[in-house]
């Protein structure tokens, strides 16, 4: 195929080269960041460590009956652990708009946005101390999803284990059902802490959404204030679609 770009189509001789007013740690910055060697998942390797447990335990229950509903766990378990992996990468900024959805980028736009709205112009912080609202965007990449990660893994490297090698071990139909049945109470241990991942992971998608909203609605306030600036047009309308008691607020 033909190369369609002609170098020369331009000629560029005298033009000056575009600058940034930026120091030269700051465009090796700029350009790490751009072939992705900045950032890192912090939860990888443990989310890799505990799906590959899961994984291997699944298999090692594949050749025992009566295991289907512990094996269903597990199989929650592994879709759990690849929904964080996926949703930690994106807060991580390693990767970016996937399924069209927010990447670091964004969700760092939104969350200071929001932060800096909540602190400005809520009335129960005006004047007051400065209120945390950014960090709840990043709980999964903060301290609860590394601790609720690293027991998930203590838990499957462990207990969970220790159950399954007793059962593999067992000798006899009585031995192997006292001990399947033991991995079956330790599942719901795993049950317990595969929920706390869901639920880190949810609330991180659920502050985004409601600050979405939340600006949208500030952006739409602000719409309000400069309308009711412009006697021609617009206070025109705002005259006809706000309530009586508003009015006043706008001077209408």
């Amino acid at each position: 195929m033909p190369n369609l770009f002609d170098p020369q189509l331009v000629n560029t001789t005298g033009c000056d080269l575009p600058t940034l007013p930026i120091t030269e740690k700051q465009n090796e910055l700029l350009q790490r960041v751009i072939s992705g060697e900045i950032f890192e998942n912090p939860l990888e390797g443990v989310a890799n460590a505990t799906q590959d447990a899961v994984n291997e335990a699944f298999s090692r229950l594949g050749s025992f009956s009566g295991t289907s509903d512990i094996r269903e766990s597990l199989a929650n378990a592994a879709d759990q652990i690849a929904l964080m992996r996926d949703h930690t990468r994106r807060l991580s900024g390693l990767s970016e708009n996937p399924g069209n959805a927010l990447g670091l980028q964004g969700i760092q736009a939104i969350a200071n946005t929001f932060n800096n709205f909540k602190n400005s112009i809520e009335g129960g912080t005006i004047g007051q101390d400065l209120v945390d609202n950014y960090t709840p965007f990043f709980q999964s990449v903060l301290g609860p999803g590394s601790t609720v990660f690293e027991s998930l893994d203590g838990l499957l490297t462990g207990d969970f284990e220790n159950a399954l090698r007793n059962m593999e071990a067992a000798e006899t139909d009585e031995e192997e059902q006292a001990a399947i049945q033991k991995v079956r109470q330790i599942t719901e241990s795993v049950n317990d802490i595969v929920a706390q991942v869901e639920s880190i992971r949810l609330n991180d998608e659920n502050q985004l959404a409601g600050a979405l909203d939340y600006v949208a609605k500030v952006g739409l306030g602000f719409s309000v204030l400069g309308m009711a600036e412009d006697p021609c047009f617009s206070q025109k309308v705002l005259q006809n679609i706000v309530k009586p008691d508003v009015k006043g607020l706008l001077n209408l």
